[in-house]
């Protein structure tokens, strides 16, 4: 995947949509590259659907991994790489 530098990068995961998930869940990712490493809260965005945003401050490569969602229907922490660009 290539994002820009300073576009929104966006990672959508399946989870639990059972309960109430705004309350219930906690989802995060850890967005690492050369010169940072953010971690930024998700959200819930209904249907079983969770996002976490990120907007990369430097050229070059990030990898990022996503955790929580205390479900075993929910994804598991996974990981990949992006490639920012002014």
């Amino acid at each position: 995947m290539r994002v820009q530098r300073w576009d929104v990068w966006e990672i959508t995961v399946n989870g639990p949509k059972e309960g109430n998930p705004f309350v219930e869940q906690s989802f995060e990712g850890t967005f690492v590259g050369k010169n940072e490493t953010v971690k930024t809260a998700g959200f819930y965005d209904g249907d079983g659907i969770y996002k976490v945003r990120f907007m990369p401050s430097f050229e070059g490569e990030y990898t990022y991994t996503t955790s929580g969602l205390s479900s075993t229907s929910a994804s598991p922490p996974w990981s990949r790489s992006c490639w920012t660009w002014a």
